[in-house]
């Protein structure tokens, strides 16, 4: 059995990962899709420190307090930086970082740094009290069906500015940790970074033909790709 933990984007909360978490369970797997501190069944916990730095200590702590080891840490998105810390922090507890069109960033960088369209984002969205972002409509995630724009509406929350300000660390160089890139035409500049990470050597990549969010559109996918992970 292996275990999984899930961290999901910058909007979204652990309900996101409920079709692939399914999955992998069904494939008899352990699974831990929490939801950052701010989002998801947790939004009315939203302040301005809800950024980067808090989120990527909970995760850590969640491998310790369950005492969690090998485990397979899946970052979405922006889980993709809190994913990058937590691996830095924890590094002998992770034995393989994946990153779903997510950014993979260096040491020191922000969300910001590590992903421009990140900044495109901002510029367009409502941003309440100088640190409060407001999501956006469905559409940005590809969703086209009515149905499913609604039911994602209902569950999307707002951010702090702080989870893409703030910096992260990066993994121990020291450390071997497996590493794997699964991206699709999501936007953000992935093809461009699976190049470089390509080139770099040591990296797994994989493209999803298909546009738009994978964990809503193509969650089958997903739980594919990461039950074929434990078994090479």
């Amino acid at each position: 059995m292996t275990i999984f933990v899930l961290v999901h984007g910058l909007c979204h909360g652990g309900w996101i990962w409920g079709p692939v978490a399914r999955l992998l369970r069904s494939a008899g797997h352990g699974v831990y899709a929490p939801s950052l501190t701010g989002m998801g069944d947790r939004a009315h916990l939203l302040t301005a420190s809800c950024g980067l730095h808090l989120h990527t200590r909970e995760i850590a702590n969640l491998l310790d307090y369950e005492d969690l080891r090998d485990v397979v840490l899946v970052g979405a998105g922006y889980g993709g930086m809190v994913g990058s810390g937590v691996a830095s922090l924890k590094a002998t507890r992770v034995a393989h970082r994946v990153y779903l069109d997510a950014p993979v960033p260096d040491p020191g960088e922000s969300l910001l740094d590590a992903l421009p369209a990140a900044g495109s984002l901002l510029a367009t969205q409502r941003i309440e009290e100088g640190w409060r972002v407001m999501p956006p409509e469905p559409g940005y995630w590809g969703i086209e069906d009515p149905t499913l724009a609604t039911w994602v509406r209902a569950r999307v929350s707002a951010f702090a500015l702080a989870t893409c300000t703030e910096s992260v660390g990066a993994p121990s160089a020291t450390v071997r940790q497996e590493r794997t890139f699964l991206y699709g035409e999501a936007g953000g500049g992935y093809a461009e970074l699976a190049l470089r990470l390509m080139a770099r050597g040591g990296w797994r990549v994989r493209e999803l033909v298909g546009k738009g969010d994978a964990l809503l559109l193509r969650p089958e996918w997903v739980a594919g790709e990461l039950i074929a992970l434990t078994e090479e």
